[in-house]
């Protein structure tokens, strides 16, 4: 049995999440916690839902498959 692609509107978001944290990194130099409240601040709030953390990471990772090399400031 194949396993099942996820769904599309998950996604799309997490490329929606990743590509906003992706331009602010390359404007500014921030933290994790300011680069997760800048992508709610463009995508919008609840965009990383229950567990911000997890989200970031998971989005962390994206970038690096398609890679992307990411430093942020370790706050």
């Amino acid at each position: 049995m194949r396993p099942q692609p996820k769904p599309r509107k998950r996604s799309a978001r997490l490329a929606r999440r990743a590509m906003t944290m992706l331009a602010a990194l390359q404007e500014n130099d921030l933290s994790r916690e300011d680069l997760i409240a800048e992508v709610e601040s463009q995508v919008g709030e609840g965009a990383y839902g229950k567990s911000p953390a997890d989200s970031f990471e998971n989005d962390k990772k994206f970038l690096q498959e398609l890679g992307f090399t990411l430093t942020y400031a370790k706050r």
